[in-house]
């Protein structure tokens, strides 16, 4: 992997980053770029092969479209399973009504 800006990343550790330089001067590490925390944002630093020498859970991740669709149908599965069942309405205004609990799961 090679990174990029205007690309989304995530540390190994699920952190989201975005990234400012792919080329800082006079650095061992010419990707710059901010880690999101709970509290605010922290610069990071990596490699261009998205490597951090100083961490291992801050080695960069491009998520793939398999792990993205995955984690979305997690994601409408836990919305589907509240009570009372969340309604989703996608950016594009697509409406999808709540999904109606399994019979068999329920046994």
């Amino acid at each position: 992997m090679r990174v990029v800006t205007g690309r989304k990343y995530e540390t190994r550790d699920g952190r989201k980053v975005r990234i400012l330089c792919t080329d800082a001067a006079g650095s061992r590490c010419p990707v710059i770029g901010l880690i999101t925390y709970s509290n605010g944002e922290c610069v990071g630093y990596w490699n261009l092969d998205g490597t951090n020498n100083s961490m291992f859970d801050l080695d960069l991740l491009a998520p793939t479209e398999q792990e993205k669709i995955t984690r979305l149908a997690e994601i409408v599965a836990e919305l589907s399973a509240m009570e009372p069942p969340v309604e989703i309405i996608t950016r594009g205004g697509a409406y999808m009504p709540p999904l109606a609990p399994d019979k068999e799961s329920e046994k």
